[in-house]
């Protein structure tokens, strides 16, 4: 069992890819999804979870509560996805996200400018004047939206145990090496890493849960989630806030132990 998560720039084909590779190991694709399923699930537009997903933040939204409400969600829909295994996950912040989840291969898929621009101008009938302005503005954007989220360069090398230049490579040949690497001892599934993200899907799970109810979706605290056990830790506004995080947390199934170190703050007179 394992998981392989792709982060692909446009027209690098890394979708096209994403689906191969499921198709050779009979593994779920999932794309599109992640944002549906969860816009079902936490009753929102699903049209604002892929904003914040794919576009450059403005000004304005940054002060938004609604947009870390929309964060928190994709997340929790990548965990309980991802928790699945034997599934391809194109993009969605999959590929930070598995971060130190060891049976979790995280590939990019990347090509010149010039390549994709030219594959987009194919795909989308238009000059290739403006697909170059397409590629350079969605490079831009994601860009933009992963500074903002998780403070790093996402063409950054490290952040993948792959990386695919398709300018020469087929699909196919593209395809054969995540299979033949995925395959590797590297990504096999062991106790110890299905745990860390069975307690990562968890933790994602209670944030959504808080974010998804009127009295507690301006609060933010800390969860950490081990033997399923889940300890709550941080400072709230008030003792009416304290209580329905507390109760909104031990109402949610199958947790075996709800430990509250929640503080209420103290206001100097």
């Amino acid at each position: 069992m394992a998981i392989i998560a792709i982060s692909r720039e446009l027209g690098s084909l890394g979708t096209v890819i994403g689906t191969e590779v499921a198709k050779r190991l009979n593994y779920d694709y999932v794309y599109q999804e992640i944002t549906s399923s969860a816009a079902r699930d936490y009753e929102v537009l699903e049209e604002k979870l892929i904003r914040v997903v794919e576009k450059a933040p403005r000004f304005l939204e940054k002060l938004s509560g609604d947009f870390r409400r929309y964060q928190v969600f994709v997340q929790a829909q990548v965990f309980k996805i991802a928790e699945k295994d034997n599934v391809v996950l194109v993009g969605r912040w999959s590929t930070l996200l598995l971060r130190g989840v060891d049976h979790a291969m995280r590939v990019r898929v990347t090509a010149p400018v010039e390549v994709r621009a030219r594959r987009v101008s194919e795909m989308m009938q238009v000059g290739m004047e403006r697909a170059l302005e397409l590629v350079r503005e969605n490079d831009l954007e994601r860009g933009e939206r992963m500074r903002q989220l998780y403070d790093v360069e996402w063409t950054a090398p490290y952040l993948y145990d792959l990386v695919l230049n398709t300018e020469k490579i087929s699909v196919k040949s593209a395809a054969a090496s995540i299979v033949r690497l995925v395959q590797g001892r590297e990504f096999e599934a062991t106790d110890a890493s299905k745990k860390k993200l069975h307690n990562l899907a968890v933790a994602a799970a209670i944030r959504a849960e808080l974010k998804a109810h009127r009295s507690t979706r301006e609060t933010d605290v800390d969860i950490q989630v081990a033997d399923g056990i889940v300890a709550l830790m941080g400072v709230v506004a008030s003792e009416a806030e304290k209580r329905a995080v507390e109760r909104s947390v031990g109402s949610i199934k199958g947790l075996q132990k709800v430990e509250s170190h929640l503080r209420v703050m103290e206001y100097v007179r």
